[in-house]
């Protein structure tokens, strides 16, 4: 009997819950890959509406928000405000104004330049994270669960 994989996903744990789920073979990467696609997908969507709703300025400044799958394919993809870097600064601010959650403060210090800077930070991008991971995180479940019940002896 195959056991149900222990899985908690957040940005930290992911690598080792894909790791846990390909011992359930080419099926469960290919039900993994459009859930994750799906939810990318849905942050992309949500974060889009999010620079909607700061006007022109923001708008304008972080672009177009995408959708790749990374070069090692499988199921990572990369969401991103393709080719601008400004909206990184409109994400967190600049100078005194920095907000960043623990969880992206690794990716904020990318941008850091001199801690100068007067921007007020307009996330767009962490908050769709935030709310689709809920939503992402119980489809999967679901996933696992379809997956387990098809593959337990």
């Amino acid at each position: 009997m195959q056991m149900r994989p222990n899985i908690k996903v957040d940005a930290n744990s992911l690598k080792k819950t894909l790791a846990e789920l390909q011992k359930f073979g080419k099926e469960s990467e290919r039900v993994i890959s459009e859930v994750t696609q799906g939810a990318a997908n849905d942050i992309r969507d949500k974060a889009m509406s999010n620079v909607r709703g700061y006007g022109n300025l923001v708008t304008n400044a972080v672009g177009n928000i995408v959708v790749e799958q990374t070069a090692t394919g499988g199921s990572y993809y990369t969401i991103n405000a393709q080719g601008v870097p400004m909206a990184a600064y409109f994400e967190f601010g600049t100078g005194s104004f920095v907000e960043v959650a623990d969880e992206w403060k690794g990716l904020a210090w990318e941008f850091y330049v001199n801690g100068k800077g007067s921007l007020q930070p307009h996330p767009f991008l962490y908050p769709a994270f935030r709310d689709v991971r809920i939503t992402y995180q119980k489809t999967l479940e679901k996933a696992i669960d379809i997956l387990t019940k098809r593959y337990s002896v």
